[in-house]
């Protein structure tokens, strides 16, 4: 099934039609989540890596906000995985598409950006950090 995910992805996601058409929103859809289901498969991790960065070729080449958003979204879930290699992965591939598609988001786009997926990441992190962090995070917002 991933060998076919990933030909679909590298070799045929430009035949979909554009983001822009009603049509297309499904398939994408279901794209993303095929790679994010994969990506925290624990068959192999080589696999669930590969499939982090195709779901970043699917945002890359799709200028739809709500298919980066989307993303975006997967990326932040991927990113609480378990596997430390994962983890990273995600991470990174969640603040280059960031980066790579900031510039186009507009001010509520970046409020949602910054309290669902970075402040996400960050609740990842505290919550895989063990109690202490959870007290200190506590602590820390309190005031």
């Amino acid at each position: 099934g991933f060998r076919g995910l990933k030909l679909i992805v590298d070799d045929f996601l430009e035949e979909l039609p554009p983001p822009s058409d009603d049509s297309s929103i499904a398939p994408r859809k279901a794209l993303m989540e095929c790679c994010s289901s994969f990506g925290s498969s624990r068959h192999d991790l080589n696999t669930s890596l590969t499939a982090i960065g195709l779901l970043w070729t699917i945002a890359d080449q799709d200028a739809d906000t709500s298919s980066i958003e989307r993303a975006l979204a997967k990326l932040v879930l991927l990113a609480g995985d378990s596997r430390s290699e994962v983890r990273n992965c995600a991470v990174n591939s969640l603040f280059s598409c960031i980066v790579g598609r900031g510039q186009n988001f507009s001010v509520e786009q970046w409020e949602r950006c910054i309290s669902d997926n970075i402040f996400g990441v960050y609740n990842q992190v505290l919550y895989r950090g063990g109690e202490s962090n959870k007290e200190e995070w506590n602590r820390l917002t309190a005031t």
